[in-house]
């Protein structure tokens, strides 16, 4: 690359952002926010190994599952 390359970026809108960015008040509620999405997420990840687990033992699903692969 030459030197005569350059990226100009132009902003559209005056902005302004304070110091700190996030108030520790806040850190609590960000806290319990990854908390409350964790547990959901355990929580799907649980009840989707069951159905998967069912689908496997369960002798109507087994046929159903394996004469329509695309359900």
């Amino acid at each position: 690359m030459s030197a005569a390359f350059s990226v100009t970026v132009e902003a559209f809108y005056q902005t302004t952002f304070k110091q700190m960015s996030f108030v520790p008040e806040e850190l609590g509620i960000f806290l319990f926010l990854g908390i409350i999405c964790g547990a959901c997420a355990a929580l799907f990840i649980y009840l989707h190994r069951q159905l998967v687990y069912f689908i496997r033992r369960n002798k109507v699903m087994k046929k159903l599952f394996q004469r329509n692969y695309q359900l």
